[in-house]
């Protein structure tokens, strides 16, 4: 029963495995990185027209009356 109150200490907190003297609660000041993003983000061909335009489906020029579809 007391192996078990031992491993039931350790597992909650109330050990310390790493052996630090160190409190817990203290932070270290870190550097950060610097930001190298440019907003807004541009990708190359951004402004390139993306509208799809129309292929012919035959291979011949199809000519078109002016006078087609009037009765």
């Amino acid at each position: 029963m007391a192996i078990l109150a031992v491993v039931a200490v350790i597992v909650i907190g109330g050990g310390n495995a790493a052996g630090n003297d160190a409190p817990a609660t203290k932070r270290e000041n870190k550097p950060q990185p610097d930001s190298t993003t440019v907003y807004p983000v541009r990708f190359p061909g951004w402004k390139k027209d993306t509208t799809p335009k129309p292929q012919p489906s035959v291979s011949y020029p199809i000519r078109f009356s002016p006078r087609a579809g009037t009765r």
